[in-house]
């Protein structure tokens, strides 16, 4: 009786296992036909995923900051335009 379970699920297994392994192929057929190569690229780990959008975020930040930083400046130079301008009367 164990014996017969036993190969019961043996076979269901292997049938478990074929069907798997035909959705991998045609996951990795979709994904050539996509155009990606899976042999010549590689697939960033989470870690590294994490570490390039933490510094996407630290340039953007950056680019943040020096925006403003040009936004003060034409401010500054449209303020001394107006005194050259306004200066002529003293």
């Amino acid at each position: 009786m164990q014996l017969e379970m036993a190969a019961q699920n043996v076979g269901r297994f292997n049938e478990e296992m074929a069907t798997l392994q035909a959705n991998l192929f045609n996951l990795e057929q979709q994904v050539r036909d996509g155009g990606f190569d899976l042999d010549r690229y590689y697939l960033l780990e989470k870690w590294e995923y994490q570490d390039l959008n933490d510094s996407m975020t630290r340039l953007q930040t950056q680019v943040e900051s020096v925006n403003q930083n040009i936004w003060q400046i034409d401010d500054i130079k449209n303020r001394l335009a107006w005194v050259e301008a306004n200066n002529h009367n003293h």
